[in-house]
Protein backbone atom coordinates (compact mmCIF):
# COMPACT_ATOMS: atom_id res chain seq x y z
CA UNK A 1 0.00 0.00 0.00
CA UNK A 2 2.71 2.46 0.98
CA UNK A 3 4.80 2.17 -2.16
CA UNK A 4 2.20 1.21 -4.76
CA UNK A 5 1.14 3.48 -7.63
CA UNK A 6 -1.90 5.68 -6.87
CA UNK A 7 -4.29 3.52 -8.92
CA UNK A 8 -3.25 0.42 -6.98
CA UNK A 9 -3.41 2.34 -3.70
CA UNK A 10 -7.04 3.18 -4.41
CA UNK A 11 -7.90 -0.50 -4.86
CA UNK A 12 -5.93 -1.52 -1.79
CA UNK A 13 -7.61 1.24 0.24
CA UNK A 14 -11.03 -0.19 -0.57
CA UNK A 15 -9.87 -3.67 0.43
CA UNK A 16 -8.43 -2.25 3.65
CA UNK A 17 -11.75 -0.54 4.41
CA UNK A 18 -13.61 -3.83 4.15
CA UNK A 19 -11.05 -5.85 6.08
CA UNK A 20 -10.69 -3.30 8.87
CA UNK A 21 -14.44 -3.24 9.48
CA UNK A 22 -14.27 -6.79 10.78
CA UNK A 23 -10.63 -7.25 11.84
CA UNK A 24 -9.58 -3.93 13.32
CA UNK A 25 -8.48 -3.54 16.11
CA UNK A 26 -9.08 -6.89 17.81
CA UNK A 27 -7.58 -9.14 15.14
CA UNK A 28 -5.14 -6.53 13.84
CA UNK A 29 -3.81 -4.77 16.95
CA UNK A 30 -0.48 -3.73 15.43
CA UNK A 31 -2.04 -1.88 12.47
CA UNK A 32 -2.20 1.55 14.14
CA UNK A 33 1.31 1.38 15.61
CA UNK A 34 2.63 0.38 12.16
CA UNK A 35 0.83 3.29 10.47
CA UNK A 36 2.02 5.76 13.10
CA UNK A 37 5.55 4.43 12.64
CA UNK A 38 5.33 4.93 8.88
CA UNK A 39 4.05 8.48 9.36
CA UNK A 40 6.93 9.35 11.65
CA UNK A 41 9.59 7.70 9.48
CA UNK A 42 8.41 9.06 6.14
CA UNK A 43 7.45 12.69 6.75
CA UNK A 44 9.59 13.81 3.81
CA UNK A 45 8.68 10.92 1.47
CA UNK A 46 5.31 12.04 0.17
CA UNK A 47 4.53 8.92 -1.82
CA UNK A 48 4.89 6.72 1.30
CA UNK A 49 3.20 9.34 3.48
CA UNK A 50 0.29 9.47 1.04
CA UNK A 51 -0.02 5.68 1.19
CA UNK A 52 -0.02 5.70 5.02
CA UNK A 53 -2.62 8.49 5.14
CA UNK A 54 -4.76 6.71 2.56
CA UNK A 55 -4.62 3.58 4.71
CA UNK A 56 -5.57 5.51 7.84
CA UNK A 57 -8.41 7.29 6.04
CA UNK A 58 -9.73 3.92 4.85
CA UNK A 59 -9.81 2.65 8.41
CA UNK A 60 -11.18 5.77 10.10
CA UNK A 61 -13.90 6.78 7.65
CA UNK A 62 -16.24 4.24 9.20
CA UNK A 63 -16.62 6.63 12.12
CA UNK A 64 -18.34 9.13 9.77
CA UNK A 65 -21.47 7.08 9.25
CA UNK A 66 -23.54 9.29 11.52
CA UNK A 67 -24.74 6.59 13.90
CA UNK A 68 -24.31 6.99 17.63
CA UNK A 69 -21.27 5.00 18.67
CA UNK A 70 -21.61 2.54 21.50
CA UNK A 71 -19.63 -0.27 23.05
CA UNK A 72 -16.73 -1.62 21.03
CA UNK A 73 -17.00 0.96 18.24
CA UNK A 74 -16.78 3.82 20.75
CA UNK A 75 -13.72 2.16 22.36
CA UNK A 76 -12.16 1.77 18.91
CA UNK A 77 -12.71 5.45 18.14
CA UNK A 78 -11.10 6.45 21.43
CA UNK A 79 -8.12 4.18 20.67
CA UNK A 80 -7.76 5.74 17.22
CA UNK A 81 -8.00 9.28 18.60
CA UNK A 82 -5.36 8.61 21.25
CA UNK A 83 -3.00 6.78 18.90
CA UNK A 84 -3.34 8.93 15.82
CA UNK A 85 -4.19 12.46 17.01
CA UNK A 86 -0.66 13.57 17.87
CA UNK A 87 1.01 12.08 14.77
CA UNK A 88 -1.73 13.58 12.60
CA UNK A 89 -0.98 17.04 13.98
CA UNK A 90 2.74 16.52 13.33
CA UNK A 91 2.08 15.48 9.73
CA UNK A 92 -0.25 18.45 9.23
CA UNK A 93 2.45 20.78 10.56
CA UNK A 94 5.16 19.25 8.35
CA UNK A 95 3.06 19.32 5.18
CA UNK A 96 1.97 22.89 5.85
CA UNK A 97 5.55 23.97 6.51
CA UNK A 98 6.54 22.47 3.15
CA UNK A 99 3.79 24.38 1.34
CA UNK A 100 4.61 27.61 3.18
CA UNK A 101 8.37 27.35 2.61
CA UNK A 102 8.26 27.66 -1.18
CA UNK A 103 7.46 31.26 -2.15
CA UNK A 104 6.48 30.35 -5.71
CA UNK A 105 5.61 26.64 -5.82
CA UNK A 106 4.58 24.91 -9.01
CA UNK A 107 1.58 22.66 -9.36
CA UNK A 108 3.90 19.62 -9.47
CA UNK A 109 5.63 20.71 -6.25
CA UNK A 110 2.30 21.15 -4.47
CA UNK A 111 0.52 18.03 -5.68
CA UNK A 112 1.59 15.50 -3.06
CA UNK A 113 1.68 17.92 -0.09
CA UNK A 114 -1.87 19.07 -0.89
CA UNK A 115 -3.09 15.51 -1.39
CA UNK A 116 -1.56 14.59 1.97
CA UNK A 117 -3.12 17.64 3.63
CA UNK A 118 -6.54 16.72 2.23
CA UNK A 119 -6.27 13.20 3.61
CA UNK A 120 -5.03 14.46 6.99
CA UNK A 121 -8.04 16.76 7.25
CA UNK A 122 -10.45 14.00 6.25
CA UNK A 123 -8.92 11.81 8.96
CA UNK A 124 -9.30 14.66 11.49
CA UNK A 125 -12.98 14.91 10.48
CA UNK A 126 -13.48 11.15 10.93
CA UNK A 127 -11.81 11.07 14.32
CA UNK A 128 -13.88 14.02 15.55
CA UNK A 129 -17.21 13.35 13.86
CA UNK A 130 -18.93 12.81 17.21
CA UNK A 131 -17.09 15.57 19.03
CA UNK A 132 -13.62 16.43 20.20
CA UNK A 133 -11.84 14.23 22.67
CA UNK A 134 -9.80 15.97 25.34
CA UNK A 135 -6.64 15.45 23.27
CA UNK A 136 -8.23 16.85 20.09
CA UNK A 137 -9.59 19.80 22.05
CA UNK A 138 -6.05 20.61 23.17
CA UNK A 139 -4.82 20.40 19.55
CA UNK A 140 -7.72 22.43 18.15
CA UNK A 141 -6.02 25.87 18.22
CA UNK A 142 -3.07 24.58 16.22
CA UNK A 143 -5.30 22.77 13.73
CA UNK A 144 -7.35 25.95 13.32
CA UNK A 145 -4.18 27.88 12.37
CA UNK A 146 -3.37 25.20 9.80
CA UNK A 147 -6.95 25.22 8.49
CA UNK A 148 -6.88 29.01 8.22
CA UNK A 149 -3.69 28.83 6.19
CA UNK A 150 -5.26 26.49 3.62
CA UNK A 151 -8.53 28.40 3.43
CA UNK A 152 -6.63 31.56 2.51
CA UNK A 153 -3.88 29.91 0.45
CA UNK A 154 -3.88 30.78 -3.24
CA UNK A 155 -1.55 29.76 -6.03
CA UNK A 156 -1.75 30.92 -9.64
CA UNK A 157 -0.70 27.53 -11.03
CA UNK A 158 -3.47 25.81 -9.07
CA UNK A 159 -6.17 28.30 -9.99
CA UNK A 160 -5.75 27.48 -13.68
CA UNK A 161 -7.13 23.93 -13.56
CA UNK A 162 -7.80 22.29 -16.90
CA UNK A 163 -11.42 21.33 -16.18
CA UNK A 164 -13.53 23.95 -14.45
CA UNK A 165 -16.25 21.35 -13.80
CA UNK A 166 -13.97 19.15 -11.68
CA UNK A 167 -12.83 19.90 -8.16
CA UNK A 168 -9.30 21.26 -8.21
CA UNK A 169 -6.59 20.01 -5.91
CA UNK A 170 -6.75 23.14 -3.75
CA UNK A 171 -10.56 23.08 -3.71
CA UNK A 172 -10.37 19.51 -2.40
CA UNK A 173 -8.18 20.63 0.48
CA UNK A 174 -10.46 23.56 1.25
CA UNK A 175 -13.50 21.29 1.12
CA UNK A 176 -11.85 18.91 3.61
CA UNK A 177 -11.13 21.85 5.92
CA UNK A 178 -14.74 23.02 5.75
CA UNK A 179 -16.01 19.58 6.66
Amino acid sequence: MLKSPPQVQAQLAEALTLISESDFPKQWPDLLPQLVGQLKENVADYSVLYGALTSANSIFKRFRHGEILAGDLNDELRLCQESFGGPLLEISRAVTAQVESDPNPSKATLEYPLRCARLAFRIWFSLNYFGLSELEFEMLPEFMKIFDFYLTFENAALSQEADAEQESLLDGVKSAVCR
